[in-house]
């Protein structure tokens, strides 16, 4: 799907509008963010400051947002849900961390402002995890 945006297209640059394109995985919500805020960390993706930046950039990873979507094998998240996202937008669900529950320290983890667009958006795709 198209995704319209504001990006960031060099460091300390401003925010232009912006379209991208990301598929709907199996695993993955489709979420129309309704809020979301520019944090001191955002600042710091804007201005490159830990140097690994990927511009261009779309801020934005405290997010709030209704679900409008689900991939196939997505359960107990339903159309209208409000919807909460965060900096880590993937994991592989699998290595010990994330069997445990601390996805966040996955090496395979896509996080924003450095593997993925953030929440300065209409949409935003992200993995669901579905505990049975």
């Amino acid at each position: 799907m198209k995704i319209k945006a504001f990006a960031i297209k060099r460091k300390s640059g401003k925010a232009d509008p912006f379209l991208y394109k990301r598929k709907l995985g199996k695993d993955d919500v489709l979420v129309r963010i309704t809020h979301c805020s520019i944090a001191g960390g955002d600042i710091q993706m804007v201005n490159d400051a830990w140097g690994d930046t990927k511009f261009p950039l779309v801020p934005g990873h405290e997010i709030i947002g209704v679900v409008e979507g689900a991939g196939s094998e997505v359960i107990n998240s339903n159309n209208g849900e409000r919807i909460g996202v965060g900096y880590q937008l993937e994991a592989c669900f699998e290595c010990p961390f994330c069997r445990e529950g601390n996805e966040l320290f996955c090496t395979e983890q896509k996080v924003i402002g450095v593997d993925r667009f953030g929440g300065l958006a209409e949409h935003i795709i992200v993995s669901f995890f579905s505990e049975t």
